[in-house]
């Protein structure tokens, strides 16, 4: 996971949309298998997905439309535009807040984007 998470920095450091295109179809394939181990009962398995969809989520603010053209939409839409502010800004992105079931797994998600801003924060 670590190579990856280093393609998808350099990518976002660089501002470059076809490599974060490229790099949304390796994070789509993996994030499949996580969410079958996940499924299964496989322990560490939702860190694994919530980590892949941080990932997903700030490479889509890269490339993806913007929301109400396609792309992503509601919790994720909300995490990219906080993603590139807080990648401007270089600060920390609060977890949406909903209520819910999945209240936890943004928790995750916004940690692994928190890590992805300082990481390319930490290079400027």
């Amino acid at each position: 996971m670590d190579k990856i998470k280093a393609e998808i920095l350099a990518a976002l450091a660089a501002g470059d949309a076809a490599r974060a295109k490229a790099l949304l179809a390796e994070i789509h394939r993996a994030k499949a298998f996580h969410i079958g181990d996940y499924y299964v009962g496989i322990e560490g398995a939702l860190e694994a997905v919530a980590r892949l969809h941080a990932y997903h989520i700030a490479l889509a603010a890269l490339a993806a439309p913007p929301a109400g053209e396609g792309g992503v939409t509601g919790r994720d839409s909300e995490l990219a535009t906080k993603f590139s502010r807080a990648l401007s800004a270089c600060s920390r992105i609060a977890p949406p807040e909903g209520g819910g079931e999945l209240d936890e797994f943004y928790r995750k998600v916004t940690n692994e984007l928190n890590s992805l801003v300082e990481s390319l924060c930490s290079r400027s």
